[in-house]
């Protein structure tokens, strides 16, 4: 019996609780590089982070188990991380260091690391203030790339996806297919008498999926129901993330908590059922069991004024009360884009697993209090983000050594007025910091300079464009590494002599060939086949063969392509306009000025202005600072997948036709007409996606946009 591929939305009703289990999975989800979709039934997503990591990381540094010592990491007056053994004195991170000491008065507290005038690296101050400090999270940040370094490293052949500091994203469908090939060799191919090949079930008997302490917990599920081969991926899922964790632990010291679901959302959400150092899983028959009484504002998304607005409109506050909303009821409400409103409320999350671990920007900010009024107060300032900046571009060298920013761009907000920013190429020099600082110091002159007065509350540095350069490597580091060369105090004088050159070509990486089945299980370079992205292979042939059938006529930009065969013109723009916008993190109200400040929940990387002070990146919390950023980040990359992928689609389209009619007889080339007629259904079918999207506007997104 044939099983069409993506048939997920069938276990999507229009109205009513989540369906307990998952199509029926055949040889084809199992064995086709094709089948690698978000819809796949055998699908694997896990999310892993560090339990309290800063306390961990501080607690490593010190040689203290913050496991067993009760342990506080310290920012200003308040707290930013709570180790689980001080969480046992009912310490919070909503208290001041006093209010904690009264509660634990053996109390281990480490302030955070922070940056003065005149150092050349972040240092442990006895007696740091915010009127003359930054804090520094490059502690945090070197530690989250070792730990990153051992998720690629036991997962070769998986996406994995920083989502902050200490958590990740994985997407374990091609390393879960791989073991259960190793545990059930008599799935490599459908038996002969199977009707439908690869399209036929996997088999009725389905082995029992063992749960002992190495799978972890498994999130209470409807034992009325059978086993499926979805429960046995989810439990292959389980024992590869309590293996990666277990190495962590290892070589690092550092326990972490994991979740494991058939997508994001759910991994996220159960990933946090059984902490510290424990994962979970949750089956399909679990999911309307976990759902049914959860609060539905505690989802990714769906708090702020959206969360109020779905709360008022039906008068409920959890999951299972919204299940008798309908689908078009919602979308009279708040337009077609509320549809993933709808698919999360019943477990259904199709994004994807971004294989990005190399950070593409670096920031310094800082919210300044006093404000900046003069000058020589923004130079202090400069001058403190400067050698931040210049630290940690020396750090991802040590990784990436022929990595180099091509633009430095300072922002700032003056009281009252919008924020603006002013930006500058970015040379090649010996002394990062002090040509950072020159930088900054010119862009500040044009953008203030002619200013009788002003009042700055707000000043960050930011490196963009960080790419590995071409070829000449060694000559450039060379010249980096010469005598004398360092990341110094760019409060020193900046007007010592400094060499630049001219910055080489940049060289993107190459496209990655879609070859059949035996390409799930090998890994070159950063080629990650992710269920998530990858699409159907195409026909075994020479890359520049297939490329030349749709390449393009004329030098296109990054945001436009033109095919060579037809003439047709694609643009990025149409993929970032279909993209639904992603709501916002919830905004809180601001902590009264006696607690610890409220703490966001993203790495700052992607934010000008998500400060590592007032707004300290801590694990585990919420915040608006960095979070809108990270999302309208991964809204533009899921745009620009979307844009390569109908540039593949459209190539494969016209060597599809040009097969078609190879094995045709008589041989015949395909005519203009037949190309014309599939260029105009494509033009038609783009002018009713883009008729949707307007009608839409209006709806969910005015919940984002006001």
């Amino acid at each position: 019996m044939a099983h069409a591929l993506g048939a997920r939305s069938s276990g999507v009703p229009s109205v009513g609780p989540p369906a307990p289990q998952l199509p029926r999975a055949t040889f084809r989800h199992l064995l086709s590089a094709g089948s690698l979709v978000p819809a796949n039934p055998l699908r694997v997503i896990a999310h892993c982070d560090v339990d309290a990591a800063y306390a961990q990381m501080e607690g490593a540094r010190l040689g203290v188990d913050a496991h067993a010592v009760p342990l506080c990491v310290q920012q200003w007056n308040g707290l930013i991380a709570i180790g689980y053994k001080a969480r046992e004195y009912g310490i919070s991170r909503h208290e001041t260091v006093a209010e904690a000491l009264r509660k634990c008065p053996g109390l281990v507290l480490v302030h955070v690391a922070t940056y003065a005038a005149g150092s050349t690296a972040a240092e442990y101050h006895p007696d740091p203030s915010p009127t003359t400090h930054k804090v520094s999270l490059d502690l945090y940040r070197r530690e989250s790339l070792k730990i990153l370094a051992i998720f690629k490293r036991c997962c070769p052949l998986g996406a994995v996806e920083k989502a902050s500091i200490d958590e990740s994203y994985f997407d374990l469908t091609i390393e879960v297919r791989k073991l259960m090939l190793e545990l059930f060799p008599y799935l490599a191919s459908p038996p002969a008498e199977a009707d439908g090949g690869l399209d036929a079930f996997l088999p009725d008997l389905v082995p029992t999926p063992a749960w002992s302490a190495l799978q972890g917990e498994l999130a209470p599920r409807d034992e009325t129901l059978p086993w499926t081969w979805t429960d046995v991926a989810l439990n292959c899922g389980a024992t590869i993330m309590a293996r990666v964790r277990a190495t962590v632990v290892q070589e690092l010291g550092y326990t972490t908590s994991a979740g494991i679901a058939s997508n994001k959302t759910l991994a996220k959400l159960c990933s946090s059922m059984h902490k510290p150092n424990k994962q979970t899983t949750m089956v399909p028959s679990g999911v309307p069991l976990f759902l049914q009484d959860l609060p539905f504002q505690k989802i990714r998304f769906l708090g702020g004024k959206l969360g109020d607005a779905v709360a008022s409109e039906w008068e409920s506050s959890s999951v299972g009360g919204l299940w008798n909303v309908s689908r078009e009821e919602m979308r009279a409400k708040f337009g077609e884009e509320s549809d993933w409103v709808f698919n999360v409320l019943r477990g259904v999350d199709h994004s994807a697993v971004l294989d990005r671990v190399a950070t593409k920007t670096m920031l310094a900010s800082k919210s300044v209090r006093p404000p900046i009024r003069t000058t020589a107060e923004a130079d202090h300032w400069l001058g403190i983000l400067a050698v931040e900046l210049a630290g940690r571009l020396a750090t991802a060298r040590e990784e990436r050594p022929g990595l180099w920013p091509k633009t430095l761009t300072l922002r700032y907000i003056v009281a009252s007025e919008t924020p603006r920013s002013r930006q500058a190429a970015f040379p090649f020099a010996r002394d990062v910091s002090i040509e950072c600082l020159t930088v900054a110091r010119r862009l500040w002159a044009e953008a203030l300079g002619e200013r009788a007065s002003f009042t700055v509350v707000t000043v960050a540095l930011g490196f963009s464009g960080l790419e590995a350069t071409q070829g000449g490597q060694k000559g450039i580091a060379a010249f980096l590494a010469a005598p004398g060369a360092s990341h110094a105090s760019a409060g020193a004088s900046a007007s010592a002599p400094r060499k630049e050159i001219t910055p080489p070509v940049v060289s993107k990486p190459a496209k990655p060939r879609r070859d059949g089945i035996a390409a799930m299980f090998q890994r070159s370079g950063n080629a990650v086949a992710s269920s998530s992205t990858l699409k159907p292979p195409s026909p075994a042939l020479a890359a520049d063969d297939r490329r030349s059938s749709g390449s393009p006529a004329a030098p296109d930009d990054a945001d436009t392509w033109q095919c060579g065969e037809c003439a047709e013109r694609l643009f990025y723009k149409d993929d970032l306009a279909a993209v639904p916008l992603p709501p916002p993190p919830r905004v809180e109200a601001q902590p009264k000025a006696h607690a610890a400040p409220a703490l966001p929940n993203e790495d700052d990387d992607g934010d000008f202005f998500a400060s590592d002070d007032d707004k300290a990146v801590a694990p585990g919390a919420s915040g608006p600072d960095g979070s809108a950023a990270a999302a309208a980040a991964e809204r533009e990359t899921e745009a620009r997948r979307r844009f390569e992928a109908r540039k593949v689609d459209h190539s494969d389209w016209h060597f599809a036709m040009a097969l078609s009619a190879a094995d045709a007889a008589p041989r015949i080339a395909p005519s203009s007409s037949t190309t014309a007629q599939g260029s105009a259904k494509r033009k038609a079918d783009a002018e009713r996606d883009k008729g949707r999207k307007k009608a839409a506007r209006g709806g969910i997104r005015s919940f984002f946009t006001s």
